[in-house]
């Protein structure tokens, strides 16, 4: 026969690992919701997926089917470029990437230059800075602003520091 007060412990245990899972059904329940949400939204496009068009364009029904939502592939952000001698070009690819993969969410030479801007540091940043605070002519255009920065770090390696032979 069992002592009455192990009884009691066995039923305080029982009711408290009961409460215990009650609690965690009640999480995953909400964690399954929340799944159900997230499915339903990247399935289902929301009203500010939907490009805003103008039906008085003159634009053919196949334009129109062209011009439908589509969903860009995510692509991280290529590392900070800090005014390294040598790697610009990588960098300005990287980016270059970013844009080709995302082309709605970088339409204009204004938020491709915004973009790249905020990925520079260091001695590359002061040199955007530098930039932006004269309303240079370089920050105008993405193929300027390309070219002026290509012109300030994308200095050639040599052969010999490339670790290609040296010919002479």
């Amino acid at each position: 026969m069992m002592n009455p007060a192990d009884l009691n412990a066995v039923e305080e245990a029982l009711s408290a690992q009961g409460a215990l899972l009650d609690r965690h059904e009640r999480l995953l329940q909400e964690l399954a919701a929340s799944v159900q949400d997230i499915h339903r939204r990247l399935v289902q496009p929301t009203p500010t997926d939907t490009p805003v068009t103008d039906p008085s364009a003159n634009s053919s029904p196949q334009t129109l089917a062209d011009s439908s939502p589509t969903k860009e592939p995510f692509v991280p952000p290529p590392e900070p470029y800090a005014g390294e001698l040598g790697s610009c070009d990588q960098f300005l690819l990287k980016s270059r990437l970013v844009f080709h993969l995302q082309p709605s969410k970088y339409p204009s030479d204004r938020a491709k230059i915004t973009y790249t801007t905020n990925l520079l540091r260091g001695k590359a940043a002061r040199w955007v800075t530098a930039l932006w605070s004269h309303d240079s002519p370089g920050i105008q255009t993405w193929a300027r602003f390309t070219k002026e920065l290509e012109k300030a770090f994308d200095q050639p390696v040599k052969k010999g520091e490339a670790g290609l032979p040296v010919t002479s």
